[in-house]
């Protein structure tokens, strides 16, 4: 009698795991409160480093719809940069 393994977890597309990842990120905004704490310069490390006790609340901005055109918008942007001079028709062409 074979053994099957029915115990096996199936993850979903990575994808969808993008997805629910920004989701719950955007949704996280609405949720949870804003702040941040004051920093300065650390001679020591070169490196800004947060100043204890100074937590401060800053008015919200949560994220909405528009979190899942972030992606498309970048691609457009991207997309008026001109090709690089090795492209793939380029190396084709030099064999």
């Amino acid at each position: 009698m074979p053994m099957t393994d029915t115990s096996r977890v199936r993850l979903p597309h990575p994808l969808i795991l993008l997805l629910v990842g920004v989701l719950v990120a955007a949704a996280l905004t609405w949720i949870l409160p804003a702040g941040e704490y004051a920093r300065r310069n650390d001679p020591a490390t070169n490196r800004s480093v947060v100043v204890a006790g100074t937590y401060h609340a800053v008015p919200r901005a949560p994220v909405g719809a528009d979190c899942l055109q972030s992606r498309p918008i970048g691609l457009t942007g991207e997309s008026a940069l001109p090709p690089t001079p090795a492209g793939p028709a380029d190396r084709r062409a030099h064999r």
